[in-house]
């Protein structure tokens, strides 16, 4: 941020910005993470950045308009949130740029699962598996494998639903990738913990609580805890009716 701020550059200030407020996210800084997001917002522009995706891998500001969504919906703003990724996505279809199209459809089935709309969620997961398995994106793949399984499990196909789960969360490991496991891992444990199989979803958990301690991702930890709560309860439940 202060080599782009010094050399007066707007192209390297979108750059700072969206890298900064990405890392400020991960580490739960949610609003300052959403300020530095809605700052790249406003620098970048279509035509002059569409390049940049060939350098940087994705479209700038599809990637931050994401971010931003994010942001608004941990901070308690579920229609802003809404509007920012359905931007996201917009763009996204009208450039000539699979990854960032991939990028988009995945992340918009995400807020979609934070906001329990299934339907939505399903549609957008498929999208997104469709054109990763054409371009062969296996990243955004496991993604999506993750989240069509969530669907399902929300659907009342809880045992292909976890299977799905499972395969994704493997493929996603595959990869060399930890950023957002513990999320992942603790969408697997709540569905566990549906069909009863609380101590499976409490030793995910731990997992999950391990993975983020050691990489310092804090941005999901309080839902961990919260859900963790939720199957210690349904367990001590579970037991008493056991003795009963």
């Amino acid at each position: 941020m202060s080599l782009a701020r010094n050399a007066q550059d707007p192209a390297l200030l979108l750059q700072a910005h969206r890298a900064l407020g990405a890392a400020l996210f991960y580490h739960g800084e949610v609003g300052a993470s959403k300020a530095h997001q809605e700052q790249a917002i406003t620098l970048y522009e279509s035509q002059q950045h569409r390049s940049y995706a060939f350098l940087y891998g994705i479209d700038l500001g599809v990637y931050c308009l994401t971010f931003a969504a994010y942001a608004l919906w941990l901070l308690g703003y579920p229609e802003q949130a809404l509007k920012r990724v359905q931007e996201a996505l917009t763009l996204a279809q009208g450039l000539s740029h699979p990854y960032s199209l991939a990028f988009a459809l995945a992340h918009s089935a995400l807020l979609h699962q934070y906001r329990r709309e299934v339907q939505a969620a399903q549609e957008q997961a498929e999208a997104a598996i469709v054109v990763c398995t054409e371009q062969g994106f296996p990243y955004w793949l496991a993604m999506g494998t993750i989240l069509r399984g969530w669907v399902l499990a929300e659907q009342g196909q809880e045992e292909e639903g976890i299977a799905q789960m499972v395969q994704g969360l493997a493929a996603y490991r595959a990869t060399g990738a930890e950023l957002r496991r513990p999320y992942y891992i603790s969408l697997l444990a709540e569905v566990c913990g549906k069909v009863g199989q609380t101590e499976e979803g409490l030793n995910m958990l731990a997992e999950a609580l391990d993975t983020a301690n050691k990489t310092e991702e804090r941005w999901y930890e309080a839902e961990l805890y919260h859900l963790k709560g939720d199957l210690i309860l349904q367990s001590r439940v579970q037991s008493l009716e056991s003795v009963v």
